[in-house]
């Protein structure tokens, strides 16, 4: 099942140009080195000066370089503080700072800054939550064609989110966004067009944008892409790219590509088969709380696929899945209370996990009950 709806580096790059077109501008400030317009008082000194120490690898010594910037009110400057705070870059995170030199900039108009204050109105984080500020943020920022921006508000026009729901506009900005390369946005772009939303379906459209996502490493984006070559959904059915995508996506850590490349693994679909391996996936799949991986996990114990029988463990991990709600994992635990396997024998545990298995959809625990006369 694909997953559906989001940097420092090329803040700083964007941003220091703008700064050294604003310093060749200044006649003073030229004939002086670098250092010395910046011990000097120059605030765009100052900023690339911080520039220059982060590039070196001193993120500490670029934000007190940013800093003396920022506080004489260079736009720039307080813009990458925020992030700095924000990230934990050369400085402690601190959501409360990072919201205070956001909201610096925003003021004076940058566009990054109004759509990342938007972010942290929208979440509460750092400031207290406030949605209608978000969507004025991320309409000023997007008003300025900031991918971000752009991106944000769609996101806001698909759900609802603040402005009343307009599907249509929602892709508009996506695509506006999209064009400049914004992985977020190619991949709610993906998103749209896979599943009609404010667009006529179109698969091959879908699989495109999750393309361009995913080169860009944008996890979800890449295990969509590797769902529709495990599917042939808008690409010719592909189980080695599949396994690749997945790959991929497991490694930046998302659940489902850590499942999903699992099962690759274990029946050597698209890649070499290496239970043992699978088994390791499953593990990191189920640490952040997928069930599918759960469930798995407790048949690999159940049957010896990359690891040891041991019914004991399957229970445990049959358990997990089923108190979590998953349909498979309850049949099951049922059936291994109903016959004393992993755990001691108990009907009355085994009918209650039938008839909560059964309840929740599952024909196999449907099945059972029929067979002997219980209802769920």
């Amino acid at each position: 099942m694909k997953k559906f709806f989001s940097c420092l580096s090329a803040i700083l790059v964007c941003m220091s140009a703008l700064a050294q077109d604003a310093v060749s501008g200044d006649g003073d400030a030229a004939d002086m080195s670098l250092e010395d317009a910046a011990a000097a008082g120059d605030a765009v000194a100052q900023y690339n000066l911080g520039y220059q120490y982060y590039s070196d690898g001193d993120a500490a010594e670029a934000v007190r370089w940013w800093t003396l910037a920022g506080e004489q009110g260079l736009d720039a400057a307080q813009s990458l503080l925020g992030q700095c705070y924000a990230a934990g870059i050369g400085v402690k995170t601190d959501l409360a700072q990072a919201a205070r030199w956001y909201d610096l900039a925003a003021a004076q108009g940058d566009p990054v800054a109004q759509y990342r204050l938007g972010e942290m109105c929208e979440k509460g984080n750092g400031v207290e939550r406030d949605i209608a500020r978000a969507v004025t943020l991320y309409k000023a920022s997007a008003e300025q064609e900031c991918a971000g921006g752009l991106n944000n508000l769609g996101r806001c026009c698909q759900h609802g989110l603040g402005v009343e729901r307009d599907l249509k506009r929602a892709v508009e900005l996506y695509s506006a966004a999209a064009e400049q390369g914004l992985a977020a946005a190619q991949f709610n772009l993906g998103v749209c067009y896979e599943n009609g939303i404010g667009v006529e379906a179109d698969a091959k459209q879908a699989a495109h944008f999750y393309h361009e996502a995913a080169v860009q490493d944008h996890e979800l984006a890449q295990y969509n892409l590797g769902s529709c070559y495990q599917d042939g959904v808008g690409v010719d059915k592909d189980m080695a790219q599949a396994a690749y995508w997945y790959e991929r996506a497991a490694k930046q850590g998302e659940p489902s590509a850590q499942r999903a490349y699992a099962y690759c693994l274990m029946h050597g679909e698209g890649v070499a088969q290496d239970r043992e391996m699978a088994v390791l996936w499953y593990q990191e799949a189920a640490k952040q709380g997928d069930l599918p991986a759960m469930f798995n996990l407790g048949v690999c114990y159940d049957e010896g696929l990359g690891v040891t029988v041991d019914p004991a463990i399957a229970v445990q991990w049959y358990t997990r899945a089923a108190e979590a709600g998953d349909a498979a994992a309850q049949y099951n635990l049922a059936w291994c209370y109903d016959n004393g396997r992993g755990v001691k024998r108990d009907f009355h545990a085994a009918l209650t996990w039938y008839q909560l298995a059964a309840r929740n959809g599952n024909e196999k625990a449907q099945s059972w009950l029929q067979r002997n006369g219980y209802s769920w």
